[in-house]
């Protein structure tokens, strides 16, 4: 990907300048209204239609929101690992509501892991050292010095690489080397990688840095149809929450095409058709019965995780998962693994359950209560991980197994019992087996090959 330069960058914050740049727009709109510090609980569904949201705002309270339509874009899972690039209150919530609903979900065993980011042992996001850096020339390096791997490959064959560098080493992280770089380039390039090192107490001009591979991208999510709706009508999903753009492995950089794809070129044009056939539908209010019913169940549930009492904080529970998931779930899966990982998901339900304490009250804002309902949804959403992991009987992209590889270690691909596009359909409670829903893949124009960078 990074071969040849053909993205428009600015410094090594290419993300963050775009998301600043537009959040500073939709501000100045006056037909948008921002509600911050606000979640959203569930949907409404009115007849097999979503007709709105309960969403809980930053005094505690909640209260039900009609819509024309809904749209969901609320990233990815990053929160789940015990190492991600990606915000902890990323919990994946909006596909913990969408398995509640029935709303199909496709292809969540496939997880990215970023090859390279900065090694910590402290709580929170892992700062990530763009793969863009090894694009200019930083090499990976082993505790002894030597390098170990070519650093352009995809991202999972660095990762994987990496990972069997780190137990072979028998360290918690491999090191990465920017002289190859220069000084001048790395101060003009990467000004933000640099400073935040040098804050760490490395200056990357000088010596190397401990790296650590973590979750940073999640290809699987809600599915949609070419016009990003999802299974239930007047609810659609982009970005990073739905499956539509990036395959079994996502490739850099070009999530920001997705966001343009979604954002700017589609949903404007597929909401005019589906309002189109809702012209006819008459305006009512939230005095309905769906609305107090979805208002009131949102409700109970915070009323139940403030009375459980227990001894153990949302974030020691949170740990506890993060480890969970890292270890069974993350980079080199096995089913004795993905089996084990979900025995101990569901002991960690059954911890929060019993065990959790939130301070204070549920008026006004409370951030563990906020952090307790986000976490529930982190369970469950690691559950649904494993759970596909575990059918998958077969390594492709991010999801790798490690009784499905070739002798040189490349993915194991089984095209005769998994050449197929799928997703869940789960049926509102626990206790009933989700429905997999399969659609085989048909390729016309090319020849499927099992890719090969050893020849």
């Amino acid at each position: 990907a990074h071969s040849s330069p053909r993205i428009l960058f600015h410094e090594d914050i290419t993300g963050k300048e775009i998301t600043g740049k537009l959040l500073a727009r939709v501000k100045e709109l006056d037909n948008v209204e921002i509600f911050e510090y606000t979640t959203m609980t569930d949907i409404i569904e009115e007849g097999g239609v979503c007709r709105g949201v309960v969403m809980q705002e930053q005094d505690g309270t909640s209260r039900a929101v009609r819509s024309a339509y809904t749209i969901v874009a609320s990233g990815g899972i990053g929160g789940l690992y015990r190492h991600s690039t990606n915000f902890p209150h990323l919990t994946g919530d909006a596909l913990e509501i969408a398995k509640k609903h029935g709303i199909r979900l496709e292809h969540t065993d496939y997880v990215q892991i970023h090859p390279t980011t900065l090694y910590s042992k402290k709580p929170g996001r892992r700062f990530l050292i763009s793969e863009s850096v090894r694009g200019e020339g930083a090499v990976l390096l082993d505790k002894e010095g030597n390098r170990f791997v070519n650093e352009l490959l995809p991202r999972d064959v660095v990762t994987k690489a990496i990972r069997e560098q780190m137990e072979k080493d028998g360290t918690d992280h491999v090191w990465l080397s920017m002289e190859n770089i220069g000084t001048e380039s790395i101060l003009s390039h990467f000004p933000n990688i640099y400073e935040h090192c040098l804050e760490e107490g490395y200056d990357v001009t000088k010596e190397c840095i401990p790296v650590v591979p973590a979750q940073h991208y999640f290809m699987g999510g809600i599915w949609v149809d070419y016009e990003l709706m999802t299974s239930i009508k007047g609810l659609f999903a982009i970005g990073e929450c739905n499956f539509s753009d990036h395959g079994a492995n996502r490739l850099g950089a070009s999530a920001l095409m997705q966001g343009l794809a979604d954002g700017y070129f589609v949903l404007p044009y597929t909401i005019q058709n589906y309002l189109a056939d809702q012209i006819t539908v008459p305006r009512f209010s939230t005095d309905l019965p769906e609305f107090a019913a979805a208002e009131k169940a949102v409700q109970e549930k915070i009323d139940w995780m403030m009375n459980i009492k227990g001894k153990k904080s949302v974030d020691s529970i949170h740990k506890e998962l993060g480890h969970i998931m890292w270890e069974y779930v993350g980079m080199g899966r096995t089913a004795e693994g993905l089996k084990e990982g979900l025995k101990k998901l569901k002991e960690v339900r059954k911890e929060f359950e019993k065990e959790l304490f939130i301070p204070g009250d549920k008026e006004g804002m409370n951030v563990e209560l906020d952090k307790a309902i986000r976490l529930y949804d982190f369970i469950t959403m690691g559950e649904l991980v494993a759970y596909d992991a575990l059918n998958r009987n077969e390594s492709c992209g991010g999801h790798f197994r490690e009784e499905y590889q070739t002798e040189e270690g490349e993915a194991k691909r089984d095209d005769e019992n998994y050449f197929y596009v799928a997703c869940w359909e789960y049926q509102g409670s626990d206790e009933k087996e989700p429905v997999l829903l399969k659609e085989p893949l048909v390729y016309e124009a090319i020849k499927v090959q099992t890719r090969n960078y050893k020849s």
